[in-house]
């Protein structure tokens, strides 16, 4: 399934949100980490089929999300991330604000058929944690175009 999704995820724009998390633009600092253990548990993550064309800047991609969940088991204030085989971890600030990114040995090979180094893929998971009103955003992110890349909504709750 993941194989798929990056196949077909021909990597690029962001979806306009309107949300928070649309503004997070780099990882949470940990001067502004959580200390109050208001997030602690686990979260499930959850995207829905997608299949959009989305740009960024002059570049026009063919996106392509499956159905699937991600989880985020949160203590003291880090996150850690769990997706598919891959995992990542990020701090969680006093507002439930995250940014996490997962680097993969994937690479995008686009339709001209060029490949560089510059062309690695990051997944990008952003939001913010809350009991009532959750949401986020997952990116497939290309290196050359400073990670962004193909995106979609997360809806996030706590875990049963």
């Amino acid at each position: 399934m993941l194989k798929n999704l990056i196949a077909s995820a021909s990597i690029a724009g962001l979806l306009l949100l309107s949300s928070c998390a649309a503004t997070l633009l780099k990882p949470i600092k940990e001067s502004d980490k959580d200390t109050t253990g208001e997030y602690n548990g686990t979260w499930t993550l959850t995207q829905k089929a997608l299949a959009a064309n989305q740009s960024v800047g002059d570049k026009l991609f063919k996106c392509t999300f499956y159905n699937s969940t991600a989880i985020i088991r949160v203590n003291n204030g880090v996150g850690q991330l769990r997706y598919g085989k891959y995992s990542g971890k990020g701090n969680i600030s006093n507002k439930g604000a995250f940014y996490i990114e997962i680097p993969t040995e994937h690479g995008f090979k686009s339709s001209s058929g060029t490949n560089s180094s510059q062309n690695a893929i990051t997944y990008i998971f952003k939001g913010f944690l809350a009991k009532d009103a959750s949401k986020g955003l997952y990116t497939i992110g290309m290196a050359e175009l400073n990670n962004s890349g193909c995106s979609t909504k997360l809806t996030i709750v706590p875990a049963a």
